[in-house]
C-alpha cells in the first residue's frame, strides 16, 4: 500500500465524520418513511438515486471534484 501523501487535519477528520453520520441518518430516516408504503414509487426512486449518488461521492471524494471552474469562474 502506498504511503499517504497528505496530512489530514483534525478539523477535516471531524467534518468527514459528521458528513458520513448525517448521510447515514438521512438514509435510515428515509428508509423508515419509505417502508411505511405511503410514498409513491417515483418519489422513492428519485430519493434513493439521490442518496446513492451522495453515498458514492462520500466514498470517492477525489473523483467528486464537481463542475469545472470554467463554468462559474470568469
Amino acid at each position: 500500500m502506498p504511503p499517504f501523501t497528505e496530512e489530514i487535519t483534525l478539523a477535516d477528520a471531524i467534518r468527514r465524520y459528521f458528513d458520513v453520520v448525517l448521510y447515514l441518518l438521512i438514509f435510515t430516516g428515509f428508509g423508515t418513511v419509505a417502508s411505511t408504503g405511503r410514498l409513491d414509487l417515483a418519489t422513492v426512486l428519485i430519493i434513493i438515486s439521490a442518496l446513492l449518488y451522495r453515498g458514492y461521492l462520500l466514498l470517492f471524494p477525489a473523483r467528486s471534484s464537481g463542475p469545472p471552474c470554467t463554468w462559474f469562474c470568469s
